[in-house]
């Protein structure tokens, strides 16, 4: 897919040192990129001299809690209001998935958007570059911008951020500039090896027992191009875990030989259940998301649908049999 750039890192540092008082937020689900940019900017920010807050709609997932900072992302709206004047959302494509943080756009007097999903639909002033191999990246080029470098805080904070969004660095999306950032990172501080270990070996066996019930629905459909996964609520039953600590759950349906899209649904609050889409090279999950009022990347994407769990994967099913199977 051709690549999208709109705005610059230069533009956007401008309005960034024009302004203060932020108030810093990201997508719903959070992840290690959307965490891991929160914390990054916010450094970047100290740096500038700016006041800053950062807001999550849900908990920060217990696999990035060991991340320097993440005891001070505030979760929902209480106490925001009139505490800032300014947002900048970050990896985030569109406004309804800041989900309940939504309201406090129209609370600011400017939006700055850093984002690198397809389909971006906020106003300028904003940097999208959709080839970038996370937001963290993003983040990193508003520092060399500045003529500054990350704090170990933002070293390990942005480290996660394109760690966990390029699948430890084995995704289609890692370049050579994935990579030379990486580098650049450790050198300021970052610890690859602890931080693997925290994000993807420290697992609280309640995960891992439920893993165990979850890999028992794994589903092989379209003659062995489509694996599935699901995770309703009777399965969630006795396993008190954040949304986030199952987002890796896909890639056992992933590494199945022969496999073009992997896909987990897990319901959520309300009888919604949220479809995380991957697939190969050459197969562009994201277009299928967006028709399901999602978005994503070319081989990594999601999307909610209003339906349990079983009746979004008929729709799903039913919706591929025309495209893949």
């Amino acid at each position: 897919m051709e690549e999208m750039v709109v705005g610059s890192p230069e533009l956007v540092l401008a309005k960034i040192r024009e302004l203060d008082d932020y108030l810093l937020v990201a997508h719903i689900h959070p992840d290690g990129d959307s965490i891991g940019s929160l914390l990054g900017l916010a450094d970047l920010l100290e740096q500038l001299g700016k006041r800053w807050i950062i807001a999550s709609a849900e908990e920060v997932p217990s696999s990035y809690r060991f991340l320097p900072g993440s005891e001070e992302i505030r979760v929902g709206t209480e106490g925001l209001s009139g505490s800032f004047r300014n947002v900048i959302a970050l990896d985030v494509s569109e406004a309804l998935r800041l989900g309940d943080l939504q309201p406090v756009l129209a609370e600011a007097q400017v939006v700055i958007n850093i984002d690198h999903h397809q389909g971006n639909s906020f106003p300028e002033p904003k940097y999208v570059r959709t080839s970038a191999c996370a937001t963290g990246e993003l983040i990193y080029e508003l520092f060399l911008a500045a003529g500054l470098k990350p704090t170990v805080v933002g070293a390990k904070a942005l480290y996660t951020a394109i760690m966990t969004d390029t699948g430890r660095f084995s995704h289609a999306n890692t370049t050579q500039t994935a990579l030379k950032i990486a580098a650049e990172l450790v050198g300021l501080g970052a610890d690859p090896h602890h931080q693997y270990v925290e994000v993807y070996e420290r697992k609280d066996i309640r995960l891992l027992k439920l893993l165990a019930k979850v890999l028992d629905s794994l589903r092989l459909v379209c003659d062995g191009k489509v694996a599935y996964l699901v995770i309703d609520q009777e399965t969630l039953a006795g396993f008190p875990l954040d949304m986030g600590d199952t987002e890796n759950y896909i890639s056992y349906a992933q590494m199945i030989d022969g496999v073009q899209i992997a896909l987990l649904f897990r319901e959520v609050e309300g009888g919604t259940t949220k479809v995380s889409w991957r697939s190969v090279p050459g197969v562009d999950v994201s277009r299928y998301a967006r028709d399901f009022g999602g978005g994503g990347h070319v081989n990594a994407a999601g999307c909610e649908i209003a339906a349990k769990p079983q009746e979004a994967v008929q729709k799903v099913l039913e919706y591929l049999q025309s495209r893949i199977c």
